[in-house]
C-alpha cells in the first residue's frame, strides 16, 4: 500500500517539477517582471549563481559549480534535476508494486498519466500564472 501512495505523490512532484521547467523556459518575459518567483530563479540572471559575487573572472561559487554541480545553483535546473530522478524513481517503484493482471499495469500508467498531466496543469495554468494589480 506505501509503494502505491508513494508511486502517486511521485506522480504528482513530476506534474510540478515540470511545470517549474516549462514555466522559466516558456514564460521567461513575464517571468522577468513577476513576483512569483526569486529573481534566483529567473533564466536570465541564475547564472550568475554559478560564480563569487555573481561574476566569472572571480571563479566557481563552490567547486563544480559551473559544470557537474549546477543544478545546486538555480531552479531551472535543480527541478529538471529532479524531474528526472523522479523518472527514475517511478520506474523502480513501478516494478515493485504486486499486479496480477495486464489490465492493473494499464490502470496504474493510464492513471498516473492523468494525474501527472492534471498536476501539471493546474499548476502551470492557474498557480505559477503572473497576477495582474
Amino acid at each position: 500500500m506505501i509503494n502505491i501512495l508513494l508511486f502517486f505523490f511521485l506522480i504528482l512532484v513530476l506534474g510540478v517539477t515540470k511545470a517549474v521547467v516549462d514555466s522559466l523556459s516558456f514564460r521567461r518575459k513575464e517571468y522577468g517582471q513577476s513576483n512569483i518567483f526569486p529573481q534566483s530563479w529567473q533564466i536570465e540572471n541564475s547564472w550568475r549563481n554559478k560564480w563569487k559575487n555573481g561574476d566569472p573572472k572571480q571563479g566557481e561559487r563552490f567547486w563544480g559549480s559551473s559544470r557537474w554541480l549546477v543544478p545546486l545553483t538555480d531552479a531551472f535546473h535543480f527541478t529538471g534535476l529532479v524531474n528526472h530522478l523522479v523518472i527514475l524513481g517511478l520506474i523502480g517503484l513501478f516494478h515493485s508494486i504486486e499486479m496480477e493482471s495486464w489490465w492493473e499495469w494499464i490502470a496504474y500508467l493510464g492513471g498516473g498519466y492523468i494525474l501527472s498531466r492534471t498536476s501539471f496543469h493546474i499548476f502551470y495554468t492557474y498557480i505559477f500564472v503572473i497576477k495582474q494589480k
